[in-house]
C-alpha cells in the first residue's frame, strides 16, 4: 500500500492538521465557528473569551504569542507545551460555548470542531503573528492592525496592558524583534497568509485553504533536503560560538549541556531522526527523547534553536529568504560575544 506521506507528496494534498503535537514548536490554532456565522458582537462577549482562555492558560505550559477574537472565528499562535492540547483548550471553548448559548438563547454547538492546529517553521513565526494581528484589517474592521482591540497587536505596542498569559516578550523574540514599532511597521506590510502567497507563487503545491505548510514541502522533500545530526551539530556550535568537538564531548557543564539541548531540539525540528541526533552525541535513544522533553520547556532553547535552524534553512531545508523578514544576522541576546553563554542556563 502506499504511503501516507508518499501520497501526500505525489498529489499535493496533506491532512488538515498534523497528528502529533510536538512540545518547543509554534502553532496557530483555529477556531471556527458552525456555518461561519457571526455569534460574537459584543465586547463583552470578546471579553468572556480572553478571560476563560487566560484562566485555561494558567494551568498549562503552552505559552501564548497571540490572539485575534473575530466574530466568526478565532486565531491563537502559541509554543505548544507537554500538556495535550485538548487538556487545556476543552477549558476554553465548552463554556464559552455554555456562555454564548445562553446569551443568545440558542442550543446546539458553537464551534465546528476543535481547533485545527497547524504547525509554523520557525522562518514563519514572524509573518504568523503579523497575519493574525491583521485579521481585523482584512475583515475592513480597521485601517491598520493598532487601531483594533480583538487582537494582541495593542498589547505587542505596548498600547494596552499585556495580560500576564501573554507572552509578548516570548513573541517577539520569536519574530526576530526587539524594538515593537519596528515589529508594528513589520506587520503593517504583511498583512496576508504567508502560505497563501507561497502557493500563488508555485513555491510550495498544496491544498490553497491549508495555512503555514511549509512543513508540508520539508516533508516531501526530506530525502533530499534532510541535514545530517553532523550538520545540525555544526550549525549549533556556528551559533553558539563553541567548537563541534565540545558538543560531542561528555563535559556536563551547563553550557555544554545548553548547546546539546539546542542541537536535539533542532534536530526534531528539521526531521533529524531520533537516532542519528542520539547516536551523534553518543547518547542512548532515551536520553535523547528526555533531552527534547526537557529542551522543549526551555524558552531560551526554543529560540537558539529558531536560530540555528535559520542557518540550516536556505541551505537544507530550502526555506525560500524573504528580504522583508528580520535580518538573521542582527545582533542576538544569545551571542556569546555580547553575554556568557553560561548566564543563558536556568
Amino acid at each position: 500500500m502506499e504511503s501516507l506521506s508518499a501520497l501526500s507528496c505525489s498529489t499535493g494534498r496533506m491532512p488538515r492538521a498534523p497528528r502529533l503535537i510536538v512540545p518547543g514548536l509554534v502553532y496557530h490554532l483555529i477556531s471556527r465557528f458552525v456555518d461561519r456565522e457571526w455569534f460574537i458582537t459584543r465586547e463583552s462577549e470578546r471579553a468572556r473569551y480572553l478571560s476563560l482562555l487566560g484562566r485555561a492558560l494558567a494551568k498549562t505550559d503552552w505559552r501564548c504569542l497571540g490572539y485575534a477574537v473575530m466574530s466568526n472565528h478565532i486565531h491563537i499562535p502559541a509554543v505548544a507545551g507537554e500538556n495535550p492540547l485538548g487538556s487545556w483548550i476543552r477549558r476554553v471553548n465548552s463554556p464559552f460555548a455554555n456562555f454564548m448559548n445562553r446569551e443568545h438563547a440558542r442550543i446546539g454547538p458553537l464551534f465546528v470542531r476543535g481547533p485545527r492546529a497547524f504547525e509554523s517553521p520557525p522562518s514563519e513565526v514572524a509573518r504568523l503573528v503579523a497575519y493574525v494581528h491583521n485579521n481585523p484589517v482584512r475583515a475592513n474592521v480597521v485601517q491598520n492592525a493598532a487601531n483594533s482591540r480583538w487582537t494582541s497587536h495593542r498589547a505587542y505596542l505596548g498600547h494596552d496592558e499585556s495580560p500576564p498569559w501573554l507572552d509578548v516578550s516570548l513573541g517577539l523574540r520569536l519574530c526576530g524583534f526587539h524594538d515593537p514599532q519596528e515589529f508594528d511597521k513589520f506587520v503593517a506590510l504583511h498583512p496576508s497568509d504567508p502560505a497563501r502567497e507561497a502557493v500563488e507563487r508555485g513555491a510550495i503545491d498544496v491544498d490553497p485553504s491549508a495555512l503555514f505548510r511549509e512543513a508540508v514541502a520539508r516533508r516531501c522533500h526530506r530525502g533530499r533536503d534532510r541535514p545530517s545530526a553532523r550538520m545540525v551539530v555544526e550549525a549549533t556550535a556556528l551559533e553558539l560560538g563553541i567548537s563541534p568537538a565540545s558538543i560531542y564531548s561528555q563535559s556536563r557543564s551547563s553550557a555544554l549541556k545548553l548547546a546539546r539541548h539546542v542541537a536535539i531540539h533542532t534536530a526534531s525540528m528539521v526531521g533529524v531522526t531520533g537516532v542519528a541526533i542520539a547516536d551523534a552525541l553518543d547518547l542512548t535513544q532515551s536520553g535523547a527523547s528526555r533531552a527534547l522533553q526537557r529542551a522543549g520547556s526551555r524558552p531560551e532553547v526554543i529560540e537558539l534553536s529558531a536560530h540555528v535552524t535559520r542557518r540550516l534553512g536556505p541551505e537544507v531545508i530550502q526555506v525560500m529568504p524573504d528580504p522583508s523578514l528580520p535580518d538573521p544576522s542582527l545582533p542576538r541576546m544569545f551571542r556569546p560575544e555580547a553575554i556568557e553563554l553560561s548566564a543563558h542556563v536556568t
